[in-house]
C-alpha cells in the first residue's frame, strides 16, 4: 500500500503588508515591485518565519487575507521573511547612503 500525501492547493498568493510597511504610494503595484528586486537579485523570501508572531497577526486580521482563511476549513498562512541580498545591501549603501542622523530625520517625517 503506498503512502498516500496530503495535498495542499495554493488559495490566494501575495496577501502582505510590504506595501503598508515601505509606505508605498502605489500599494497596488507592490507585487510589480517585489518580482522584480526579486529577479534582479536585491531582495530575497526566505523559508524562515519573521521573529515576530505579531506582525503575521496583523497580516491576517486584514479584510482580504479574513476573507481567503474563512473560504476553507483548512486553510493555513504560509510564514516568510524578506531580506536583501548582499548584492541589495551593497546597492543601497552607494545609492542611499544616509548615515544615522539621516536615517532618524527621514524616519520622524
Amino acid at each position: 500500500m503506498r503512502d498516500v500525501e496530503p495535498r495542499s492547493q495554493l488559495i490566494a498568493e501575495g496577501l502582505d503588508m510590504i506595501g503598508a510597511h515601505a509606505g508605498c504610494r502605489h500599494p497596488d503595484r507592490v507585487r510589480v515591485y517585489v518580482d522584480n528586486l526579486t529577479r534582479l537579485g536585491v531582495i530575497r523570501f526566505s523559508g524562515d518565519a519573521i521573529e515576530d508572531p505579531i506582525t503575521y497577526q496583523v497580516l491576517e486580521a486584514q479584510p482580504e487575507a479574513l476573507e481567503v482563511l474563512k473560504s476553507t476549513a483548512r486553510a493555513r498562512a504560509v510564514q516568510r521573511s524578506l531580506t536583501l541580498t548582499s548584492f541589495g545591501r551593497g546597492l543601497c549603501e552607494v545609492c542611499l547612503p544616509l548615515g544615522e542622523a539621516e536615517l532618524k530625520s527621514s524616519s520622524d517625517r
